[in-house]
């Protein structure tokens, strides 16, 4: 036999009936008001009404005590992963073992900020006499990526006068009744002339004072010695691939065979030390997209880059095709914020020679210092945060990335 969840657990464990005190005292006012009616106007009736409502609340009290242990719900755990934008359900089933009318069940369910209710998370539901099983669903959006869940609420019997309230006795949980949901970000087109990724790409693979080396090998485009990407404003002249700018009608920038083998460093990390700020999923969304699509533009122009993402500890995602990159996609889709603030991965950046660092991360507290450790370790180091943050990143070297993946240097 399984073993019953913390929620079946504490459903028995607290089944018995509580008292609404605000509806109790109304309901004894009302008896109290029946009770001067017989004294001054009309003893008979007001005897009649004061015990019919005693009465009530009595037979009231007694549906609730039976059909504690009566009603079944079952919720069922899953995981899932979908993309955002996407529309998802997530269901639960109502059910009774007795003919006697059941008093109102109440059954909320709660999700977090990256789910947007698309229909109502609370329900009041009135079986009646019918034992007859009923379902239900309850639709999300997936606004924002990263990791989200919907949490089944302990369901409570309300009595029909709403004095009584008792929860549910028995939970049919499968799991832990949390249903989780990996949102996939989206890769958004960046301008390859932004600066940001102009100044990253030429102060780790350009050397202007370097001579020009063996042209034995053939690479990529059958240019002997060296790799390409297109021209964008502020390369260097000098590195202007005439010959193939004439055959392909575009300039193009020729990459050092030795040095365009060398991978950009993107550090990935978010907190939640602004959980409780409003814009706290959207900021974590447009932070998360935008190391995603810098990823997928450094592919796109022909450069490797290497992404360390912490989650729980760092991870290295080496982006080298775009296989590797959808990986890294999807590994997000599960992300979740780190609560604690552990050390960098110096020693890995330092291994791979890493001279600059973007760091995408939406911390504010510790984010001065997590830069100066990198400094230390010889980084150049540009800061990325969500423009709703843009006046907390108290960094030199920052960029602030909107909602449409445009990035603008602050300081």
């Amino acid at each position: 036999m399984a073993e019953k969840s913390e929620k079946q657990k504490n459903a028995e464990h607290r089944s018995g009936i509580r008292v609404n005190m605000k509806h109790f005292l109304s309901m004894l006012m009302c008896i109290a008001i029946m009770a001067l009616f017989c004294y001054l106007m009309n003893g008979r009736l007001g005897l009649y009404v004061a015990l019919l409502l005693v009465l009530a609340m009595v037979i009231s009290a007694v549906l609730t005590w039976v059909t504690i242990k009566q009603v079944e719900i079952s919720f069922a755990s899953r995981n899932e992963i979908v993309n955002k934008g996407d529309t998802v359900k997530v269901d639960f089933t109502v059910s009774k073992k007795t003919w006697i009318p059941t008093p109102f069940i109440e059954i909320s369910l709660s999700s977090k900020g990256n789910l947007e209710p698309v229909t109502p998370e609370k329900f009041r539901i009135a079986m009646g006499f019918s034992k007859k099983k009923r379902s239900y669903s309850v639709k999300y959006l997936a606004k924002y990526c990263t990791a989200s869940k919907v949490e089944l609420n302990m369901p409570e019997i309300i009595d029909y006068m709403g004095v009584f309230t008792a929860h549910v006795g028995k939970l049919m949980i499968s799991g832990d009744g949390v249903c989780r949901f990996g949102i996939i970000p989206m890769i958004h087109d960046i301008n390859q002339q932004n600066e940001l990724l102009r100044i990253c790409c030429d102060a780790s693979a350009y050397d202007d004072n370097a001579e020009e080396t063996d042209e034995s090998a053939t690479i990529g485009s059958g240019v002997p010695g060296y790799e390409h990407r297109e021209y964008v404003p502020g390369d260097p002249i000098k590195r202007i691939n005439w010959k193939l700018s004439t055959k392909r009608d575009i300039y193009m920038i020729r990459l050092d065979e030795k040095l365009a083998a060398m991978s950009q460093g993107i550090l990935f990390e978010l907190s939640d030390e602004r959980k409780e700020d409003g814009s706290y999923s959207e900021s974590s969304d447009i932070v998360t997209e935008a190391a995603l699509s810098m990823a997928a533009v450094m592919l796109k122009q022909g450069l490797r880059c290497d992404i360390y993402c912490k989650s729980g500890g760092w991870q290295c995602y080496e982006i080298t095709n775009e296989g590797e990159l959808t990986q890294f996609q999807t590994a997000l889709a599960d992300y979740e914020p780190d609560s604690e603030t552990s050390s960098l991965p110096i020693s890995e950046l330092e291994s791979r020679h890493h001279r600059v660092v973007m760091y995408f991360t939406n911390r504010k507290g510790t984010l001065p210092q997590k830069v100066e450790q990198l400094r230390q370790a010889g980084c150049e180091v540009y800061t990325v945060g969500a423009s709703q943050y843009a006046d907390d990143m108290e960094t030199d070297c920052c960029y602030s990335v909107n909602s449409d993946i445009d990035f603008t240097r602050i300081k």
